[in-house]
Formats: structure tokens, sequence, C-alpha cells
């Protein structure tokens, strides 16, 4: 309903695990189409976007990690990829 989260968003039905097979697949996407599937009105392709950006940074260097993080914070996905990401890096970047 109005006001509720995922207002607006379309869904597919694509399992969190399906998607999370996926962006292991697709981590070596690069940073422009991740780019794109972030800025989708379609749910599981922003979830997508945000799981692949979590392999990004998790294998990347401080450049690729500051990347990231501008891009998690500009879509207000910051503290939502924070839950995902656990090492010691992730305090020095944010």
């Amino acid at each position: 309903g109005p006001g509720e989260y995922g207002q607006g968003d379309i869904f597919l039905g694509i399992a969190v695990p399906e998607l999370r097979k996926l962006a292991k697949t697709y981590r070596h996407l690069t940073l422009k189409d991740t780019t794109k599937l972030l800025q989708s009105s379609i749910h599981e392709e922003r979830l997508l976007a945000l799981l692949i950006l979590i392999h990004i940074f998790s294998a990347g260097d401080r450049r690729r990690q500051r990347i990231c993080v501008g891009l998690l914070r500009t879509r207000g996905m910051l503290l939502h990829a924070r839950q995902h990401l656990r090492s010691r890096t992730v305090g020095e970047v944010w």
C-alpha cells in the first residue's frame, strides 16, 4: 500500500538465494552495468546490483571500495549493505 516498503516497485518473484547465485556468477560485471541495475524499477534487479557491489567491495582495492560506497550512498542502500559486509575494511571505508 501507499508508503510501504517497495511501493511502486515491480516484483518478479525471484528468490534471494537465486539472486545470490546470479551475483556470484556476475560479480565481474562492470560498475557501469551494475549501476544500471541499481537504478532499475525492478526490485530484484536492484537487489542483484547490491549483491554484486558487495562482491566488488569484498574483492576490491580501496578505490573500487569507495566507488561502491558512493553508489550505495546515493541510492540510500548503505545501511542495507553494511549488514552484509563484516570486514574491518568496511569501517575504514564508510
